[in-house]
């Protein structure tokens, strides 16, 4: 599917049935803030997906909300950098995001309009190299030792102050929560490819 040639969904199949999709931005950060706090009831996870109402196959559910939350694509964990640490939070991160949708796309995030999950995905993840968000992973990620010794102790301290508190200590990242997630879904399949 191409965000610029086809029509963004807004529907899901799960087994027989088409489920209408809570396609709001809103519904997607919700998911991820779910899954940040460590929430480990798949039907609460998908609960913001399907408006609440979760089809009772949950491994299909699963696997559709999870090909929608993935903007069609299989899930790479874009929150976590290459030593598997989170680099940004919808929670800790929440106001510069909305300044640099507001500064670089003037939109208000925070006036209640709809906007498609798919679009704020390719927004967030578009903003330029100078936005604070993208500046914020910077700080995250940076090798420290690469930098000289005085702008290490300046971006040690950035990084202090901009730290993704974590209240889930130990809890799985959201690659790790995918991955319990698809696998689960695997192993549903196969149980009732038996049935």
């Amino acid at each position: 599917m191409n965000i610029l040639t086809d029509k963004l969904p807004e529907k899901v199949r799960v087994g027989d049935d088409v489920f209408e999709l809570n396609t709001d931005y809103r519904a997607g950060i919700e998911f991820e803030i779910m899954v940040e706090k460590g929430e480990d009831n798949n039907k609460a996870l998908l609960k913001p997906f399907f408006y609440g109402k979760v089809p009772d196959d949950l491994a299909k559910a699963a696997t559709a909300a999870l090909w929608f939350y993935s903007c069609g694509a299989v899930p790479k964990g874009d929150n976590v950098g290459k030593n598997n640490k989170q680099t940004y939070s919808f929670d800790t991160d929440a106001q510069t995001i909305c300044a640099d949708f507001r500064r670089f796309y003037g939109i208000d995030l925070s006036g209640g309009n709809y906007l498609h999950w798919w679009t704020f995905r390719a927004l967030l993840f578009g903003l330029p190299e100078d936005s604070g968000f993208k500046t914020r992973i910077y700080y995250r990620t940076c090798k420290l030792s690469d930098l000289p010794k005085k702008e290490r102790a300046r971006i040690a301290s950035i990084r202090k102050s901009i730290e993704i508190k974590s209240d889930t200590s130990g809890k799985m990242t959201l690659v790790e929560r995918n991955e319990k997630m698809r696998a689960y879904v695997l192993k549903r399949n196969k149980e009732t490819e038996g049935v």
